[in-house]
């Protein structure tokens, strides 16, 4: 953290992230033209709407963000150190926890970047982690706090639903429950994510009048293939 306290050479290196968060202080919507074409669902809206709620308190403040990115980075630290505990022992969870504060990429997208990469790691190391404890021991509450961690990592990157997919299905193997309280479980944490994503499924669906997923850029990751 202490780089944040440096003055830097230079400005953070800025990507879309931050055209829309400025058109959403300018009351223009979640809006952003890439390739001479306006998208209005171009981003996972978690990175955004943080920035633009962050601006919106402090001013436009790119050190407000930075310092938002390293406090989520020793979080990871710490929910690493919590996994390699969990899995592999003491010895290999000190040993990932200096492999992540140590790693060159990582410290870059904390300190020296505007990019939801960082958050991005965060969520998905913190839903691993909400899964192990499942596995211990479930009860509603952790399964609506894992569906709840799941919402808000799809709405950073949906991705992680692969994974989810996979870690549902170990849960379901390892539970000694009976089926009708697996299914009870696993479907209590999916609602949870769906509530979670709820506003933002509606919004696209107002926007584009179709049901549309969490970004609208298939077509063009597609093309870019």
């Amino acid at each position: 953290m202490s780089s944040l306290w440096l003055r830097h050479p230079q400005e953070p290196v800025l990507w879309e992230h931050e055209a829309v968060a400025q058109n959403l202080l300018r009351g223009e919507g979640f809006t952003t033209r890439y390739l001479g074409v306006e998208y209005r669902a171009l981003l996972h809206p978690f990175y955004p709407f943080l920035c633009a709620g962050i601006y919106r308190f402090f001013g436009i403040s790119h050190t407000a963000i930075l310092f938002i990115q390293t406090i989520a980075f020793g979080c990871i630290a710490w929910i690493v150190y919590r996994i390699g505990r969990a899995t592999f022992g003491e010895e290999a969870a000190v040993g990932a926890t200096l492999l992540v504060c140590l790693h060159p990429g990582l410290f870059v997208f904390t300190t020296r970047t505007l990019h939801p990469l960082i958050l991005d790691a965060f969520w998905f190391s913190f839903f691993l982690l909400s899964v192990l404890r499942m596995e211990e021991e479930m009860t509603l509450g952790k399964a609506m706090l894992g569906g709840l961690i799941l919402g808000c990592a799809l709405l950073s990157r949906a991705t992680i639903l692969a994974f989810a997919a996979v870690a549902s299905l170990w849960l379901f193997r390892q539970w000694e429950f009976p089926f009708r309280k697996k299914c009870l479980f696993l479907t209590t944490l999916y609602l949870t994510a769906l509530l979670v994503l709820s506003p933002w499924l509606m919004r696209n669906f107002i926007v584009f009048g179709r049901l549309t997923p969490i970004t609208s850029t298939f077509g063009l990751q597609l093309w870019s293939g």
